[in-house]
């Protein structure tokens, strides 16, 4: 997966962690104990915010870790990059350049 698409996952799993959230606190709030039955609706908020959770917190990962990933080739591509810099410096120091041979005499 692309970074682009784990980060909509990710969302999505926390509007579904908040939307489960939500639904967990009604049911429990609203729930009459005397009735039958009345504990299926919390049961199944609890189960839907506990596995929508964790499903957001391993994208999340996932998706920290692809991102650390393509910082650090950024870092590595920028690094060389610097050093080819260094190098076709160091190399223009040594060689003497046109001018410089004509205005030396000739011995």
């Amino acid at each position: 997966m692309d970074l682009e698409a784990l980060r909509r996952s990710r969302r999505v799993c926390s509007a579904a962690v908040l939307l489960s959230a939500i639904a967990l606190v009604v049911t429990k709030s609203s729930a009459h104990r005397s009735a039958p039955g009345a504990s299926l609706p919390g049961v199944v908020a609890a189960s839907c915010f506990v596995i929508s959770l964790l499903l957001f917190v391993v994208i999340w990962r996932k998706e920290r870790a692809k991102s650390e990933l393509g910082f650090a080739e950024r870092e590595r591509a920028q690094l060389h990059l610097l050093e080819l810099q260094v190098g076709l410096a160091k190399t223009k120091q040594k060689t003497p350049t046109d001018e410089d041979q004509q205005d030396r005499p000739s011995s």
